[in-house]
């Protein structure tokens, strides 16, 4: 158990199960993640290439490590993610200073469909630059960028989003590119690493966890 204290019922091997699986057809590879023996299906996506990590970890022995912004749940997936029957995606994270970040989905079925971003660093958000792909929204307060473990859920269905077949990591870009300028993830590849664990697409928030709380 982490230091938000989430309880380990609904952390990682021993809380996401079946009773979580339903017709939108997400299975047992998006749920429940713990990278304790592998990427638990993470791929490369724009050249960077997750990797399991026994450095640090937010519960067991090891987390997924990304050497920049980038990086593939899913993609393409058919059946698709219904946030109406699986609203929250959950995870524990740890970010350096000034490390961009930002969650891209691609919809379908609705009137704002293909890629659009999810932000997470607060002072892009604050300085209401644009982003590479629009913004269907924000991971309020934003994501704590001290270099120490959090736990955090977002609720999907504020986006407004009514079907989703991807999820990766993304680079913000946008017109703040000189100030948050694109890091391939090779010669400053430390500053910009970033990690994930416990990762979870789920119908239910973990006990005592309140959306937009602080974890």
């Amino acid at each position: 158990m982490g230091s938000s204290g989430i309880n380990a019922e609904y952390m990682g091997s021993s809380g996401i199960n079946a009773e979580y699986m339903g017709s939108s057809g997400i299975n047992a590879e998006y749920m429940g993640q713990t990278f304790e023996d592998g990427v638990d299906g993470w791929s490369e996506r724009n050249g960077i290439t997750p990797v399991r990590d026994c450095t640090y970890s937010y519960e067991g022995t090891c987390s997924l490590r990304f050497d920049s912004a980038w990086g593939r749940n899913f993609e393409s997936a058919d059946p698709q993610w219904d946030p109406s029957e699986y609203p929250y995606v959950c995870f524990a994270y740890r970010v350096p200073r000034a490390t961009q970040l930002n969650m891209l989905v691609h919809t379908t079925g609705s009137a704002m469909q293909g890629w659009k971003s999810i932000g997470s660093n607060r002072a892009l958000y604050d300085q209401d630059c644009p982003y590479s792909y629009p913004r269907i929204g924000f991971m309020e307060p934003g994501l704590q960028q001290d270099d120490e473990w959090h736990y955090y859920c977002y609720d999907i269905r504020q986006t407004g989003a009514d079907m989703i077949n991807s999820l990766i990591w993304h680079w913000p870009g946008g017109d703040c590119s000189a100030t948050y300028p694109y890091h391939s993830g090779s010669a400053d590849a430390a500053v910009h690493t970033f990690w994930i664990d416990a990762f979870a697409i789920t119908d239910s928030l973990p006990v005592g966890y309140e959306i937009n709380g602080t974890h």
